[in-house]
């Protein structure tokens, strides 16, 4: 029976799904790395007061 796509098409085709899925790895980390240092800087720059007592886990950044 013959297959639908040959080896050269299938090859191309899974190049192409491993090249966008890397570029949406890349670009959600991106955002993601982005979203947490506005957090993190803004948390440094006003600390608010632990929602547990004690210590925090992590210090702040020295502004």
């Amino acid at each position: 029976m013959e297959r639908f796509f040959d080896d050269e098409q299938r090859a191309a085709m899974c190049g192409a799904a491993v090249d966008a899925l890397f570029v949406f790895i890349w670009a959600a980390t991106r955002l993601y790395n982005a979203r947490f240092a506005r957090l993190w800087s803004h948390w440094a720059a006003h600390p608010q007061p632990p929602l547990l007592p004690g210590p925090r886990p992590v210090p702040a950044f020295p502004v």
